[in-house]
């Protein structure tokens, strides 16, 4: 398992047109000072001044760079619970809707004796979703996971048991 950290970092220079050299010098000793996971990404966009520094390689013993794909796993968990509570006080998505009246139209969503998957299910991972798809891939498209939403059937109840999802 590749552990990767993705670290953006605004604002963190006081200087409003600092230099680049200076920027990748900060960059580089805030890594130096604790280099504890195998890769690092880092992204500073400061005013017109962009600069990525990269540590550590792939689990395939690659080099990082602008292309490589990371997986981040739960920190976006994070974000989303996050978006979900701000939707939630606005009123746009309630924790009690169905998932199918937030999909793509046409999307079939499973369910389980007529029993549907809702919001609330996929946060507290009673959806009785699979972990993960069969091939699970961090290039994978929206538009796959939606496919094969409609080709899976529950085996259980939504709501009743825990059980992880990365869905």
């Amino acid at each position: 398992v590749l552990f990767t950290l993705l670290l953006i970092i605004t604002g963190a220079v006081a200087e409003p047109k600092i230099e680049e050299k200076k920027l990748i010098h900060f960059i580089d000793q805030l890594v130096s000072q604790e280099m504890t996971c195998m890769s690092l990404a880092i992204g500073v966009k400061k005013h017109e001044i962009r600069v990525e520094r990269f540590n550590g390689g792939t689990s395939a013993g690659g080099s990082l760079n602008s292309d490589t794909v990371f997986k981040i796993g739960s920190i976006t968990k994070t974000f989303t619970a996050t978006l979900l509570a701000i939707e939630n006080q606005n009123g746009r998505i309630h924790l009690n809707d169905l998932l199918s009246s937030h999909t793509p139209f046409s999307t079939k969503i499973p369910s389980y004796n007529n029993q549907q998957i809702r919001i609330l299910h996929l946060a507290d991972h009673t959806s009785a979703l699979p972990r993960d798809m069969p091939t699970p891939d961090p290039r994978t498209l929206p538009s796959a996971v939606w496919r094969f939403l409609g080709d899976y059937h529950l085996t259980q109840p939504p709501g009743v048991h825990y059980n992880y999802s990365n869905l």
